[in-house]
């Protein structure tokens, strides 16, 4: 939804009349998006997930020439946007580290945006406190997209709820895409040119009217509810057309009303179109769609969580997804569950423990470095075999009725030894390898490694 330099200045008058500045920029960030920092670790992001976590005493990574030519150029950024350490960088310490380079990246990719902004406000509304308490709380919103434990706090999902209405699925996730790659270009910059364009290449890439959209989404949290945020949505301009293009992307019911309520996000996938459901405590309540060949799986953690495939789900990796507790309903062909070595410069983000897959149809899909005593596994005409990498010799041995034995079984010789299950469902393969549900049943009851 786009909206005019004025329209924007409007809504930004507005918000920041409501707008409370008490504590630090980032305090204020955390305060809007309901979330701390994890006790005294500050999550170090690279190549788009989460390295490592390091104290908050690190002094960066700079070297102090380095450090001292990059913060003379951001103070010298500042001048014309209220003097002084305009984004609140050097509050806690005199060093740039990885957040302080992620938040003034962020910062330059505003642009011309951040301008407006700050004209908006005036000199009466404490611009400076204001903008720069707005760029730490975009991107710890973004950050959260990128850590393995998210925040799950409702403020979090009521930002997903604005840009989800305001930019549609497609864009949104363009946003988190061009995020992470910035994020990656922060963390090798050592100057503030690398840094600059780190940024102005991600305002290219997600324009105008999504950095409006996520400095207004964060600017409705002003408010102490739920209730409060959606009231101070409403009030935004071209409310009614932004309702509007909600239901035609397929989400059901009101904006307002999805973000009084949110509480998680539960992805689902019908035929060839992956959906996003946004839940509450009570109900799903509001839908969206895109083709399952463009549903990407990013890093991130799943608790109490409803994984639900309408139609089939073929060969997606779910190895950067951390799920605990979660559902998972229909059926799915050639899909990968948990950490995997190999997988992008081995990011331990991925895991999966205390699922349930009972009311699932798998075939072809394969369990790595879990503990499969904690996972309900479907039942016949599903079958599951237990470390069967490791085993592969020993089930080669066994007498496997049509082709199962010579493709499936020797094939295995070949896998990562990492796979701790493989399931598979006993009428596809009986089409597939030339034979029937019940020999295989017969042979499979005689293999102790098998769980039906």
């Amino acid at each position: 939804m786009a909206l005019t330099a004025a329209e924007y200045q409007r809504a930004v008058q507005v918000l920041g009349h409501r707008f409370q500045v008490k504590g630090t920029a980032q305090e204020i960030a955390q305060g809007l998006l309901q979330t701390m920092p994890e006790e005294e670790l500050l999550a170090e992001v690279y190549r788009d997930k989460v390295l490592t976590l390091v104290p908050l005493n690190d002094k960066g990574s700079l070297v102090p020439e380095a450090e001292a030519a990059l913060k003379e150029k951001y103070l010298r950024w500042c001048e014309r946007r209220g003097g002084g350490d305009c984004l609140g960088l050097f509050t806690d310490g005199p060093y740039l580290r990885t957040d302080d380079r992620r938040t003034l990246a962020l910062a330059l990719a505003f642009g011309s945006v951040l301008d407006e902004t700050q004209a908006a406000l005036g000199r009466e509304l404490s611009p400076k406190a204001i903008v720069s308490s707005l760029v730490w709380a975009a991107g710890l919103y973004l950050a959260l997209w990128l850590l393995p434990e998210p925040s799950t706090k409702a403020a979090a999902a009521a930002v997903s709820v604005v840009l989800l209405a305001w930019l549609g699925l497609d864009a949104m996730w363009g946003l988190m895409d061009g995020w992470a790659r910035m994020a990656h270009r922060a963390h090798e910059a050592t100057t503030f040119e690398e840094l600059r364009e780190a940024g102005e290449a991600f305002g290219r890439a997600i324009g105008t009217d999504a950095a409006r959209a996520l400095i207004l989404a964060v600017a409705t949290l002003s408010g102490r509810t739920l209730g409060e945020v959606a009231a101070h949505v409403r009030s935004l301009p071209k409310f009614n057309q932004v309702q509007a293009q909600w239901a035609a992307q397929g989400m059901e019911g009101s904006v307002a009303v999805a973000m009084e309520q949110v509480a998680a996000v539960e992805v689902m996938v019908e035929e060839s179109r992956a959906l996003v459901v946004l839940t509450s405590p009570q109900a799903p309540m509001a839908i969206n769609s895109v083709a399952s060949r463009s549903l990407t799986m990013m890093s991130g953690q799943f608790i109490d969580c409803t994984i639900q495939a309408k139609g089939e789900l073929k060969n997606k990796r779910w190895s950067r997804m951390n799920f605990r507790g979660c559902r998972f309903k229909g059926r799915f062909s050639g899909n990968d569950f948990g950490f995997r070595e190999d997988d992008l410069d081995k990011w331990r983000l991925g895991g999966i423990a205390d699922c349930d897959f009972t009311e699932a149809r798998l075939d072809a899909c394969r369990f790595y470095n879990c503990d499969m005593s904690t996972i309900r596994l479907p039942r016949w005409p599903c079958f599951t075999i237990l470390d069967p990498v490791r085993r592969a010799e020993e089930l080669a041995c066994v007498e496997w009725p049509g082709t199962y034995g010579r493709v499936v079984i020797e094939g295995l010789k070949r896998q990562d030894t990492s796979i701790v299950a493989l399931t598979d469902h006993a009428p596809s393969k009986a089409a597939q390898f030339d034979t029937t549900q019940e020999e295989l049943r017969t042979v499979l009851e005689r293999v102790p490694w098998v769980v039906m």
